[in-house]
């Protein structure tokens, strides 16, 4: 990447200094010439890696300058001497004017990491839902998640929690949460799958308790 014509300035930092801290304000990009940095979400420390620059020419921290939103991310010199060309949104700009072929190779930048973000998102959903859901139903887990939270502290009139755990309708998906119980049916927070009336239904699909599966943490 030429930016041999765009005023810019260089910085250089040794391992382990902090280029920019992850929810700070950003009014400047990078584009690496030497050595190497580490992304990371959650802080410097005891944060989670998210990437790595490591080849001359890759550039990073452009989000915060085209949008002025906080940073995402930390970004920290994983290697002594690592030497960076820093642009300003004026310089950035300016390097649009005269190479707009820089602006193809920052949108399409972009659009790589949108769409792996996206393919770990779908990984990360399809995890959590798998147990709860046959179908990866998003809609069916969340119900779930939000009965499970809505009464995590919950006792009901039948007294103090003793047990809990989901048990699935293998029908419709529905997810019996103990916490929770089925205030439809008048079942109280807190109460255990087994000790249901063997009467009780699905409240989505009318489906038996019998029917119903246990669903292992």
């Amino acid at each position: 990447m030429d930016t041999s014509s765009v005023k810019k300035s260089v910085k250089v930092y040794q391992k382990s200094d902090l280029i920019f801290e992850e929810n700070s304000c950003g009014n400047e990009m990078y584009i690496l010439r030497s050595g190497k940095v580490r992304l990371a979400v959650g802080g410097a420390t005891r944060g989670a890696d998210v990437g790595c620059i490591e080849q001359p020419g890759d550039f990073f921290g452009e989000m915060a300058l085209i949008d002025n939103s906080p940073r995402s991310a930390t970004a920290i010199a994983d290697e002594d001497n690592t030497e960076l060309e820093v642009l300003d949104r004026h310089s950035l700009l300016e390097m649009i004017k005269e190479q707009p072929q820089f602006a193809l190779h920052l949108m399409s930048e972009l659009c790589r990491r949108v769409r792996l973000g996206n393919t770990l998102y779908l990984e990360v959903i399809r995890g959590a839902m798998s147990p709860f859901c046959r179908n990866n139903c998003l809609g069916k887990t969340m119900d779930a998640f939000a009965r499970q939270a809505m009464c995590q502290s919950a006792r009901g009139s039948c007294g103090e929690i003793t047990e809990m755990g989901y048990w699935r309708c293998p029908a419709c998906d529905y997810i019996y949460v103990s916490e929770f119980g089925d205030p439809q049916s008048k079942i109280c927070a807190g109460t255990p799958f087994e000790k249901l009336p063997y009467s009780w239904i699905c409240p989505e699909c009318g489906g038996g308790k019998g029917g119903f599966e246990k669903i292992e943490s």
